[in-house]
Parts: structure tokens; sequence; C-alpha cells
């Protein structure tokens, strides 16, 4: 059976609603006509005041019908343009598919429809923000669910069967449009609370529940709570468990806080009553690393007792890994178990406790007993004691515990007692830092600059010079960073990216005399100390003894070798961003003869030194200077056999005495590296390096 609705019909009932309102509006024009009784005592004349009364208020009632109807027409005028702007919201709760098509064919769009009279299948719906077209569109997809279809037959619209339909028996369907948050990351936020007769289809901007009527309700109400701005730019889950949800909460929020990934925008929370915990969370790798250690949790909740593992390590020290994972306090927070069974349970010390176990002798060695006699016999020097205690130092077994962690150093093992997760815990933290470190590759110059006519401000207001003038050209071009700091007299300056020291040291080379004291290479590890010394061992006089033996003097000379030359210590450590500090430590010392105390055979140590941090970018260029030193020279010339003669040699001789200013640079380049790959590329670029150095030498 087919009922039709629209057309003709509709045009009909509006003729006859607008029939009926003329012929009121005339009644009301030629005359108020209405039955009235004379009440006793009222004179003709109070019945003709009542009458003109009456006409008046007739008269005002038309008058405020009419502006009514104008304010109607003019309404219907905006809901026009409303649905031709986008702006059509569709909300029905738990109506029957035929109320639906009623209300949104008829009422809304105002369009004919033909459809079966026994659609009693019943629907949710709430969009918002349709134009025309697309309630069409919507509609077709909602038919869908219930086998209908939609079509257009001479103007009008046809619903009629087409096929099987989604939606079961007793199921109903829920179509849902969100504003804030996405379709799918509300599927899956409430994917735990369907049925399993139930499903979640997802589009675009559409939402499609089918489940059991009285869970849509709930459904609903869950899905306005969480489309909200709030939750607009997050993940949100709410996880079945089968475990304690709020013990699972807990543990999630230890976990996140020893593993520093606590964030303030993500929240864990749980309904106990219905063992769900609920995750919202703005970042998606938290996002599911929560919903990792839930799973994990999970697993590991039947084993609250502490069992034994072992953990070889790659590139951690073992011992100071061990005193690590003690000072997080994973073993005080109780992680997987129950306030119960924890306060069953052995609390681990508040102290770290470090004891190094010793290997022990064997049962049936007898200890050794020591008499005053004996140990007369045993006194040693105190440097062969010390030799002695540093070389059973040496052969001490290397273990040592930790808490609950004992540190194989040998084997850079960890022995660790634990309960399963908290060595998921702690293995998920070792993951991430036994990683392989990074490497700084540091490559350095240290140069002796003369400062002569025009260099007389030192090396800096040379590069400044040029720097600021354009006449120059080098092969490679740099620039100055906009300061240069000076540290205890240590000038700094900092070049921009892409700098080449050897550009640097043609250019200064190019305006005055430089000389090249050195220019290692070092790769050193990150947060490591490299030194580097180059020079000679100068033996220094450091007491002198003049015993008298016999009426005789025996001079005895105490010798102390000293390093003179260039040392130059340095630590790099590397930031998140590649950025490197460098702890930078240089000493220039050499050996000249001694002008000071003529008398003493041993020679004089000139040192000149200085330390400072310093911030480099990746492959970034620094340069440090500002140690000027001066240096007086004498030179005599005479006639020879003349000039030596005693009193009348100065007569046959000349002397003069000269000055010479030099500054000491050092130009320090830090590249990182951080993966295999370009440390195969750092080989193979110093590999070429050789090989030209090697093909020079040939040739000379």
């Amino acid at each position: 059976m087919f009922f039709v609705v629209g057309g003709k019909v509709k045009k009909a009932v509006a003729l006859i609603s607008l029939s009926l309102m003329s012929f009121s509006c005339a009644q009301m024009v030629s005359g108020y006509q209405e039955p009235y009784t004379i009440k006793q005592g009222e004179t003709e004349k109070t019945i003709k005041v009542e009458k003109e009364e009456k006409k008046g208020k007739a008269f005002e009632e038309r008058k405020e019908e009419k502006v009514l109807y104008e304010k109607d027409y003019e309404e219907k005028a905006k809901e026009k343009e409303v649905k031709k702007a986008g702006n059509i919201s569709i909300h029905f709760d738990d109506i029957t598919i035929s109320e639906l098509l009623n209300e949104v064919f008829y009422k809304i769009l105002g369009v004919s429809y033909l459809a079966p009279a026994d659609l009693n299948q019943r629907v949710s719906v709430h969009i918002n923000h349709l134009t025309k077209d697309e309630v069409i569109t919507y509609m077709q997809e909602i038919l869908s669910l219930y086998g209908l279809g939609l079509s257009v037959d001479k103007g009008r619209l046809v619903v009629l069967p087409s096929g099987r339909s989604p939606v079961g028996d007793n199921l109903s369907a829920l179509v849902y449009s969100p504003e804030n948050v996405s379709a799918s990351s509300l599927s899956q936020a409430i994917s735990t609370f369907i049925s399993p007769s139930g499903k979640i289809i997802a589009q675009q901007r559409l939402l499609v529940i089918i489940d059991y009527r009285e869970k849509l309700s709930k459904l609903k109400k869950l899905l306005t709570e969480i489309d909200t701005p709030f939750y607009g730019d997050k993940k949100i889950a709410f996880i079945k468990t089968k475990v304690d949800a709020s013990q699972i909460r807990d543990n999630v929020r230890k976990i996140l806080k020893l593993l520093g990934k606590a964030d303030a925008d993500s929240v864990i929370d749980s309904l106990e009553k219905e063992g769900i915990v609920i995750v919202v969370s703005k970042d998606p790798v938290l996002f599911n690393d929560i919903k990792r250690w839930i799973e994990v949790l999970e697993e590991t909740s039947s084993g609250t007792k502490r069992e034994i593992y072992i953990y070889r390590l790659n590139f951690l020290d073992a011992e100071s890994t061990a005193e690590l994972l003690n000072t997080l306090g994973i073993f005080e927070e109780g992680i997987g178990i129950s306030s119960q069974q924890q306060a069953q349970t052995e609390a681990p010390r508040s102290t770290q406790e470090i004891t190094k176990i010793q290997a022990l002798p064997p049962t049936d060695q007898k200890p050794k007993q020591t008499t005053p006699e004996t140990q007369k016999k045993e006194e040693m020097p105190p440097a062969v004691i010390e030799e002695k205690a540093k070389s059973e130092a040496k052969e001490e077994k290397k273990i040592v515990k930790v808490g609950n962690i004992v540190a194989d150093k040998s084997t850079n093992t960890l022995i660790i007692k634990a309960t399963p997760i908290e060595f998921e815990v702690i293995r998920s933290l070792l993951r991430e830092l036994d990683v392989v470190p990074k490497q700084v590759l540091i490559e350095m110059v240290i140069a002796e600059v003369s400062l002569g006519k025009g260099l007389q401000y030192g090396v800096e207001g040379l590069l400044k010079g040029f720097l600021d003038s354009s006449s120059f050209t080098i092969g490679t071009s740099f620039g100055l960073a906009p300061q240069a700091d000076t540290l205890q007299g240590f000038k700094t300056i900092i070049f921009n990216k892409n700098n080449d020291i050897r550009g640097i040291l043609n250019f200064l080379a190019s305006k005055t005399s430089l000389k090249v004291l050195s220019a290692p290479h070092i790769l050193v590890k990150d947060n490591e100390e490299a030194k580097i010394e180059v020079g000679a061992e100068v033996p220094i006089l450091t007491q002198q003894i003049v015993p008298v033996t016999g009426g005789t003097l025996n001079v005895q000379n105490m010798v102390q070798y000293r390093t003179t030359g260039v040392i130059l210590k340095v630590r790099p450590t590397v930031s998140a961003d590649n950025s490197v500090t460098l702890k930078i430590t240089q000493e220039v010392s050499d050996a000249v003869k001694n002008t000071v105390q003529p008398e003493l055979t041993s020679p004089l140590i000139t040192k000149r030194s200085a330390s400072t941090t310093l911030i480099l970018r990746n492959d970034q260029v620094g340069l440090l200077g500002g140690i000027i030193q001066n240096r007086l020279q004498r030179q005599k010339s005479g006639v020879p056999l003349l000039s030596d003669i005693p009193g009348l040699g100065i007569l046959f001789s000349n002397e003069s005495v000269s000055s010479s200013n030099t500054e000491l640079i050092l130009l320090i380049k830090a590249s990182v590296i951080t993966t295999p790959e370009e440390g195969q590329g750092v080989k193979t670029s110093f590999e070429n390096k050789l090989k030209h150095l090697k093909d020079l030498l040939k040739e000379e």
C-alpha cells in the first residue's frame, strides 16, 4: 500500500486555508455579526455601546492577525534563504522511517514523494549545516541502511526497496554529523560500547551507528559529551579491560611519569564499574604508547612476584646505568602491584646502596694471622703500598649491586630483580637510552699570527675590516656573527654556517705572516674529553742538594720533566638540535733560555693558556684569539776578534733590540655524526686527504 503526500494535495490544502481566511476577513469587513443576549436592566443604549466596542476590538484583532501573517511570510522567506545557504539541520530521536520522510521531504524541503506505508523501522538523525542537495544525498545514505532506495520520477521522489538491509531485526540506526571531532576519531572512541551485533560506519562527515535502540540513546549522549572543542584536536579511546580499571589507570600514570612522557594535554581516567580506561591525548605517538602500556599491564597483571631478568647493554656503562635506574624510583612506585600486595612486599631501600662484591677465598684456606713480628717484616715504603693497592683494585671482581639491580662490569650486563611490568618499564627506558651515541668530528688549527703594521688591534680587527668591505673576494665566503664575546681577555668570534677553515687561513696568510703550530682532527664521543699533546718533555730543576762529605761538595739535582708544546683539551656536548657545546682548554708553552736567573741551567717555560666554553651549530666555525705576546730580540754585530776584546770591544760592535707581537688563535669546527653512514663518510673523506698528502710528499 502506498500513500502520496505533497503535489496537488498540498496545493488543495493551501487553497482551502486561503479560502477560509478570505471568508473570515470579508465577514469582519462587512460588519461584525455575533449573537448576543440582553441582560436584565440594560438599556438599548448600553447594548449599542457594547456593539461599538466589539466592532473596535474585532478590527484590532484583524489588524494584529494581518501583522502576524506578514511576519510569518517573512520568516518563511528567510527559511528558504537559509536552506539555500546550507544551514538546514535535522534532529530527530527514535522516529520511524515514515515519520522521517514526512518531516524531511514534506515539511523541511517541501517536495512530493511516494513511499511504502509500512516503514516502521526506527532511526535517530542528528545532522547540521546541510544544503538542500546535501539533504537528499544524506537521506539516500540513511534509506540504504534499511534496504531502501531513492529515485526521482516525474519531479517526484520515490522510495522503493532496493536490497538487503544492513540494519538487522530489532536494531536501529543513529546518523550523526560531528561538529568538532572527526568521524573516524569518534568511531575509534566509542567502538568499545558497540554490541556484538552492532556496527559503526565512519564517513568523511558522517558517523552511522547500528545498534539496539536503548544503546543508541546512551551513545547519543556520549557523542554529545565528546564532540566538543576541547577534544577537537585530540585522539580519544575507551579501552575495555579485564583487570581493575583504576589500577591500570594509576599504573599507566606512574609509567608515563617515570619515562618522562607525562603530558598536560593528555588525560588518563577510568570508569571502574564498566571496567573502562579513558585515554585522551593530542600526541598520536603518546596515544599509541599509552594503549600499548595498557595492553602490557593486562598481560602482566597476574605476575606480581619479582623475578630475575638479564639485560645486556650495548653502549651504556652497566654500573652508571644501574645507579640511574635505582635513582628513578621504579621499584618504589610499586607498578603492577596493588596497595595490599605492596604493603606485604619488602620495600626497597630509599637510599642508594652500592656494595662491591669481591671474590671469596676457598673455604679450606685458613685466614692469615698477623703478629707484630710478621707485620714488621711486611712493612713497605708508601710508594710500594700505593702501587700494590692499585693492583689489587684492578683484580677486584667487577660486580656492583645497586638496589634491586646488579651490574656486571666485566660483561656490561644488568641483572634485575623485578616484577614483569617493572622489567617492561626498565626495558622501555633502556631501549631509548642504550642507542648509538653521537660523535663529534672536531677540526682544529692552532696558529700564531704576526701582528705587524696595521694589525695592532689583532686578528679581530683584520677580519672585521675584511668582512665589512666588498672589494675582497676569496674562494670561500664566510660571515661574522653580529657579536664577538670576550671571556677573560680571550676573544671569541663565531662565523656563519658553511665556513671553511682553510679559506679563513688563506685570507690571514695573504695579509700577514702565519705559522701553524698544530692542526689536529679528532673524532670524539658525545660528552667525553679528548686531549692532544704535541711537544717535548723538558727537564726542569726542582731541587738541589749540596751535602758535605769528607770536605768535598757532592751536588745532587732533583729534576722533574714538564710537557711543553701544544696541549689541547676538548669536551663536546651535543644537544637535541645538534648544536655543540665545547668546553675548551688550550695551552701553548715553550722552553727558552733562562735570562732571569742565568746561573741556573734549567730553562724558562713560557706559557699561554686559556679556558672557555663555546656553543656552535653543526658545521659552524669558531675562532678563539686575543692572547697577544710581545717578544724582545737582541742582535749583536761587530768586527770579528776586535769586538770580543774586553773593554774595547764595544767600540767595534753594535747591539740592536727589536720587538715583535704575535697573537695565538684557535680555529675550531664541530661536525655532529649521528649515524654509521655519516661516520663512514667522514672516514672516506679523511682517507682521501691522507692520499692527497702522500701525493704531495712524493712530488717533493
